[in-house]
C-alpha cells in the first residue's frame, strides 16, 4: 500500500486540524464552512481526498499537475513542525542554574538510572520534593487536628469531672450545715418530738433551715477570705531560631 498525503499529520486532534484549515486556506487550498470540530475534520480530509494520488506524484515529482502538491505538503510539513515545537515551547521555560561541580556526576547518574534527560530529572526531582512537601503538610495538618480533638475532648471530661466534684461538694457542703443548724437550735433547748403536730413541726424545720442559711452564709464569707492561688504562667517558646553554632577555632 502506497503513501497518503499528510501521512504525518494528527487528523484527530481538533487544534491541528484549526491549524492546518489556515495554512491550507492562505495558500489558497479552502476548506469549506464547518458545522463543528468533526465536520471541520471531515471536510479537511475530503479536501486532501481530492488531491492526485501521492504515488503517482511521487514517480512523476516534475509533472506540473502534481509538483505544485508536492511542493505544498513539503513546506507544509516544515512549517507544522516548527508550529508544534512553538506549541511544546509554550509549556516550558529555560533556566540557568548554578550549581556545585561535584553534583554533576550525581545528577547525571539519577538520570541515567531513571532512563531521563538532565533537565526530566531535575523536574522529576522538583515534583517529587513538591508532592512529598504537600503530603508532609497534609500529615501534619491531621496529626495537629487530631491532637486538638484529642486536647478538646480532655478538657471537657476534665470539666465535667470538676462539674460532678463541686456539685457533690456542695451537696456535702448542705447536708453539714443542716446538720450543724440542727444541732444549735436544740442546744438552745428547742427539740421536737414524733407526736408534735404538723404546725410545730414545720415551725421547727423552718427554724432550723433559717440558721443553716445562716451557717452557709458565714461559710462563704470565710471562704472568700482565703487568698487565691496564684496560675503559673504557661512556658513559651522563642518564636526566633538559635544562634548559629560557633565554628571558629582557638
Amino acid at each position: 500500500m502506497g503513501r497518503e498525503w499528510l501521512d504525518w499529520f494528527k487528523f484527530e486532534d481538533q487544534e491541528h486540524c484549526e491549524w492546518a484549515t489556515k495554512y491550507l486556506g492562505q495558500r489558497g487550498h479552502i476548506v469549506g464552512p464547518a458545522n463543528g470540530w468533526r465536520s471541520l475534520q471531515s471536510r479537511l480530509s475530503g479536501l486532501v481526498a481530492e488531491w492526485p494520488a501521492r504515488d503517482q506524484a511521487t514517480q512523476m515529482p516534475q509533472d506540473p499537475a502534481h509538483a505544485p502538491y508536492l511542493m505544498l505538503e513539503l513546506r507544509m510539513r516544515s512549517a507544522y513542525y516548527q508550529w508544534k515545537k512553538r506549541r511544546d515551547d509554550k509549556q516550558f521555560s529555560t533556566y540557568n542554574l548554578r550549581m556545585r561541580k561535584d553534583l554533576r556526576p550525581l545528577l547525571r547518574h539519577l538520570a541515567k538510572n531513571q532512563n531521563m534527560t538532565i533537565s526530566e530529572a531535575l523536574e522529576d526531582l522538583v515534583r517529587r520534593e513538591n508532592s512529598m512537601s504537600r503530603d508532609f503538610r497534609a500529615e501534619m495538618d491531621r496529626r495537629l487536628a487530631e491532637a486538638s480533638q484529642k486536647a478538646s475532648q480532655e478538657a471537657e471530661h476534665k470539666e465535667e469531672l470538676q462539674k460532678q466534684r463541686l456539685e457533690q461538694h456542695q451537696r456535702v457542703i448542705t447536708q453539714l450545715t443542716n446538720r450543724a443548724a440542727n444541732v444549735e437550735v436544740q442546744l438552745e433547748g428547742l427539740t421536737i418530738t414524733d407526736q408534735a403536730a404538723q404546725e410545730e413541726r414545720e415551725a421547727f424545720e423552718g427554724l432550723v433551715e433559717e440558721r443553716a442559711s445562716v451557717i452557709r452564709d458565714e461559710y462563704q464569707d470565710e471562704l472568700s477570705r482565703i487568698p487565691k492561688a496564684r496560675r503559673r504562667s504557661s512556658a513559651s517558646l522563642p518564636r526566633t531560631p538559635p544562634p548559629p553554632p560557633d565554628n571558629s577555632t582557638d
